[in-house]
């Protein structure tokens, strides 16, 4: 579920975004995630280290209400699929049934 930071909650910062900036990395995962809704992506843009990789995935499940299934490979790189999205109290799957 989309949350406030302290500083938003302050009002010392702008209000919640439905989408990240144009233009940085978080909105490259997020461009990526939902034009395959529902299905096992890799995500690897180059030269972004995995930890990174994975905080910005933890970022746009904390504050932009996305619901990311991740499947591990080992030392291969993950596949991850956006299972589903919240706005507000609402929940949208993106899962085939």
């Amino acid at each position: 579920m989309r949350v406030k930071t302290v500083s938003q909650m302050k009002g010392t910062s702008h209000e919640l975004s439905d989408e990240p900036a144009e233009g940085t990395l978080i909105r490259k995962y997020y461009d990526k995630l939902l034009i395959n809704r529902g299905e096992w992506i890799f995500i690897q843009i180059p030269g972004i280290a995995p930890k990174r990789q994975y905080n910005e995935l933890i970022t746009l499940r904390d504050n932009f209400g996305l619901e990311i299934e991740t499947k591990r490979h080992g030392c291969k790189p993950s596949e991850y699929r956006l299972r589903g999205e919240w706005f507000g109290k609402i929940y949208v799957s993106y899962l085939k049934d």
